[in-house]
């Protein structure tokens, strides 16, 4: 719609490489506008530089490389090397895990002509910076007070799930009151469509996880719901591996969301989709299998572990089964979550 309403490209950013790929895919399925430019942030920064001829910063992807890449767009910009009102709108999804620089600069890309921009951001899955937004949409240059919606209806998961989410990462749902913009944090509603109540299973080892959410996906499958509208969404590269190898011992191909650094499985387009917690934002599935939660170091960070497991259990739409092999406090949360006043003994 907005392509056709405007003489000036529209563009889409996100956080996410594969959410960003996700949105490609969508809108070249729906045969939209070539007007359209999808890319997440960094990706988009790349380009900004390419087109206008400025100079990029040397050096391995990292942090600070990444952070370069920004200030040189920034730059750009200042000196009017970069032109700003490029598009005739910018959507931003993610919200949530821009800085407000990248904010700031973000803004000076809509046309005065338009003013039309959209942010749509969800404190509770802030899982990089880990403390939520940490500034003011007026502090970057965004006039949010008034012209705010609250989406609180979740149409996504159904009843079951959410409100098991919801039980273990309550915390991130605390202390609701309104920010400088005028904006509240809330509780997420469902919108009482209704399924299986999500499944948690403690095994004695990582190999008998990975043989146990193989055979439950086999006979998900065997009941109807294919391959593709699963997701094994996974918090350690390793234990992604495991459960790929399991699937392909019995002749299921998986299809990886993003490159891991290895991958012996077969590959597939119809297989069961693999993706880390993180990357999963944004995405959903019919059925979401999380192995070995709570499987990281015993350094972590307790509040960032819920909201990055709470990205995890909220991409399931219906069917939820999450599996763990050692009690620590998260795990310990999950227990009390799916099966209240129980413990995880």
């Amino acid at each position: 719609h907005l392509a056709r309403a405007t003489n000036k490209p529209i563009l889409v950013l996100c956080y996410n490489k594969t959410l960003a790929a996700r949105l490609n895919e969508m809108l070249r399925d729906k045969g939209a506008d070539e007007r359209i430019v999808v890319r997440n942030f960094h990706g988009w920064c790349s380009d900004q530089l390419r087109t206008y001829h400025v100079s990029r910063p040397q050096g391995a992807p990292s942090s600070a490389f990444y952070e370069s890449m920004v200030q040189a767009v920034i730059r750009g910009v200042d000196r009017g090397q970069i032109p700003s009102g490029q598009y005739g709108a910018v959507l931003i999804d993610e919200g949530h895990d821009f800085q407000a620089h990248w904010l700031k600069l973000v803004t000076q890309m809509v046309s005065a002509e338009t003013n039309s921009l959209l942010v749509l951001y969800d404190d509770a899955q802030d899982i990089y910076g880990g403390k939520g937004r940490g500034f003011s949409f007026k502090s970057v240059g965004i006039q949010a007070q008034g012209r705010t919606t609250i989406l609180r209806l979740n149409y996504r998961n159904t009843a079951e799930v959410l409100r098991t989410a919801h039980r273990f990462a309550k915390d991130l749902f605390l202390g609701g009151e309104r920010d400088d913009d005028g904006v509240q944090v809330l509780e997420p509603e469902s919108a009482n469509r209704h399924g299986p109540e999500p499944l948690l299973v403690r095994l004695p080892s990582l190999s008998q996880e990975a043989e146990y959410i193989t055979q439950r996906l086999i006979d998900l499958n065997e009941e109807g719901t294919p391959f593709r509208e699963m997701a094994v969404v996974y918090r350690a590269p390793f234990v992604g591996e495991r459960i790929a190898e399991a699937l392909a011992r019995r002749g299921i191909p998986c299809h990886w969301l993003q490159k891991p650094a290895k991958a012996s499985s077969p590959q597939g387009t119809e297989g069961v989709r693999f993706v880390t917690m993180h990357s999963s934002k944004g995405l959903e599935f019919p059925v979401v299998a999380i192995p070995s939660v709570g499987a990281i170091s015993q350094d972590y960070n307790l509040e960032n572990e819920l909201r990055v497991t709470y990205v995890g259990m909220t991409r399931a739409m219906d069917r939820l089964l999450m599996t763990y092999n050692r009690t620590t406090p998260l795990t310990e949360r999950l227990e009390a979550a799916v099966r209240p006043g129980a413990s995880a003994a």
